[in-house]
């Protein structure tokens, strides 16, 4: 017995599929067997369609049609290389249903050791990995060129003309360059108290202009040695990155700064 197919009024969405009703009353009426008749419903055999597809009455042309179903499914972005949610029935251009949700979340949890292969749309471990790996441990000693730099600015250092602490992040954030300029328009009149390192009013010194001049040189040439460290360091690694920049992104992305 053929399949009665009954579909939605507004959208012709498939509902489901049934055997004919015998209708009792016209089959005695007319004697012989006559059938319920649904106003929304077809003979025409189902298509095929997929786990997230479903059958589409088109009234006009008489035929199913299949449409996708992927509304709130994670699908995936070809242009953000990345997986995110549908928020509507059909697929767009750029989206791509991959039907493997352990791969997905092994994906969300490390997209740099996995990548969606292009070609048969499966998530594959990413054959760069151990470069990425690599070019990671080079960017951290990078920023710890920083770190340490900024270390050897906040570190004390011991004036040799009174053995106090100073620090020479002063010179390096202006603090010290601001006095000496204030001196110069005449603003500040030396000799000025000058505290170290300690903040214990015991080790305030007052200086005269010359003595303090001597103090922002002494910081000055401690803060420019631990600059050059820092360049020298990074003008090593700066190659080594980009060379893996371009190895695993095809550009280089870190600049010199």
């Amino acid at each position: 017995m053929t399949l009665i197919h009954i579909y939605d009024k507004e959208t012709g969405k498939f509902l489901r599929s049934q055997e004919p009703i015998v209708d009792e009353l016209e089959t005695q009426v007319q004697g012989h067997t006559v059938y319920v008749t649904y106003p929304y419903s077809t003979e025409e055999p189902l298509p095929e369609y997929g786990e997230h597809e479903l059958p589409f009455w088109n009234s006009e042309l008489e035929e199913w049609q299949v449409k996708g179903q992927y509304k709130n499914l994670e699908v995936y972005n070809k242009d953000t290389k990345n997986f995110e949610y549908c928020y509507t029935d059909e697929l767009a251009s750029n989206q791509v249903f991959i039907d493997d949700k352990e791969g997905i979340e092994r994906f969300k949890r490390n997209y740099e050791m996995y990548i969606v292969d292009e070609t048969t749309w499966t998530i594959v471990p990413n054959p760069k990995y151990n470069l990425i790996l690599q070019l990671r441990e080079l960017k951290e000693q990078y920023a710890q060129t920083d770190v340490t730099y900024q270390t050897a600015l906040e570190t004390p250092a011991e004036f040799p003309l009174n053995h106090h602490l100073y620090k020479p992040i002063w010179v390096d954030d202006g603090t010290y360059s601001k006095i000496l300029t204030g001196a110069l328009a005449g603003v500040i009149t030396f000799p000025i108290d000058i505290w170290d390192a300690t903040k214990l009013e015991e080790n305030m010194v007052s200086m005269d202009q010359q003595t303090f001049g001597a103090l922002v040189a002494f910081l000055a040439q401690i803060q420019a040695t631990a600059f050059n460290v820092r360049k020298y360091a990074q003008s090593e690694l700066i190659p080594e990155i980009q060379e893996l920049e371009r190895e695993i992104y095809g550009e280089v992305q870190t600049q010199p700064q």
